[in-house]
């Protein structure tokens, strides 16, 4: 006659722990996963904004909205009511959404939760990116300042795969404000970003998008080419004089201003 034989508690607590290590595993691998993802998809909207500009600039001499290669773009203010003239984003994301080259969810980003565009002005609370700065200091639409031409001169379609034109913004955390030029204090609104440890998708001319690890790339605007620019910072000193050709200085709220709630 067969007896039955149990598992003793040493072996049940053998079974236990096993299970228990291939949970651990298991989880951090689910989460991983989930944020690349989130990484992959944010590539996606980033990219599918900056094909809205150049199907934009199709008809308009190869330039993206905000500028016509003569000035800046003044309509958004007059039928927007408070977006301000093409040099700032709010301003080139309602040129987009009011003629339909783009829809208000492809401009908020996965890794956040932000107000869909209705009708009337833009603001941060509808949407999700910087894109690059085209003017230094607010200027008329008339007097166009020559500090920051060279970067205009890549808002077309030029298929420049130096050029970010759309990317991440900094983002704000609790009571830390990070400031633009100062890599320490940079923040990213993906999961895992730590003080000083921004990661973020960057768009370039040529369409292609990469999730990068750091702000710190390869540029090159017009005849400016920089081996390392910091995406967010305003201006460089060199030999001891500011040299604003060495920075892309993406901007998210206004002129010179990557930062966002």
């Amino acid at each position: 006659m067969r007896t039955q034989r149990a598992f003793t508690i040493i072996e049940l607590l053998v079974v236990i722990a096993i299970i228990a290590v291939l949970i651990g595993l298991i989880f951090p691998a689910i989460g991983a996963i989930k944020r690349n993802a989130k990484q992959t998809e944010n590539n996606v909207a980033v990219r599918g904004i900056i094909q809205s500009m150049i199907t934009y600039s199709e008809s308009r001499r190869s330039f993206f909205p905000g500028f016509d290669g003569f000035q800046f773009d003044d309509n958004t203010a007059k039928v927007s009511g408070r977006s301000a003239y093409g040099q700032n984003p709010e301003a080139r994301y309602f040129v987009m959404l009011d003629q339909n080259y783009t829809t208000a969810d492809a401009i908020i980003s996965p890794a956040e939760e932000k107000d869909q565009w209705v009708r009337d002005e833009v603001s941060t609370d509808n949407y999700s990116f910087a894109m690059l700065d085209l003017a230094s200091n607010p200027v008329s639409v008339t007097a166009l300042d020559s500090a920051n031409a060279y970067r205009r001169e890549e808002w077309r379609n030029q298929q420049n795969p130096l050029a970010p034109l759309v990317t991440d913004r900094l983002a704000v955390r609790g009571t830390i404000l990070p400031t633009a030029g100062a890599p320490t204090t940079y923040l990213s609104i993906h999961d895992g970003s730590e003080e000083g440890k921004w990661i973020g998708s960057i768009g370039y001319g040529d369409l292609s998008v990469d999730f990068e690890k750091t702000t710190e790339i390869e540029t090159r605007f017009a005849d400016q080419r920089n081996e390392v620019d910091d995406i967010f910072n305003p201006n460089d000193v060199a030999g001891g004089g500011v040299v604003p050709q060495k920075n892309a200085s993406m901007t998210y709220k206004s002129i010179n201003q990557p930062v966002g709630e």
